[in-house]
């Protein structure tokens, strides 16, 4: 499947983008993106549990 670059950050390589995810969910417990998308734009994704966990 292609992958455009979006941004001159934007990460193409599967295999980049799954060592990224492995790191995310293995070291970090959260993901974040710093213009990959868009320049200028961040965003962070996060575990949320309820009360149960």
């Amino acid at each position: 499947m292609p992958r455009p670059r979006l941004s001159a950050r934007t990460v193409t390589d599967a295999d980049e983008v799954l060592a990224l995810v492995a790191r995310c969910r293995e070291e970090e417990g959260c993901a974040s993106d710093d213009g990959e998308l868009e320049l200028d734009v961040r965003s962070m994704a996060v575990l949320v549990f309820d009360r149960s966990g």
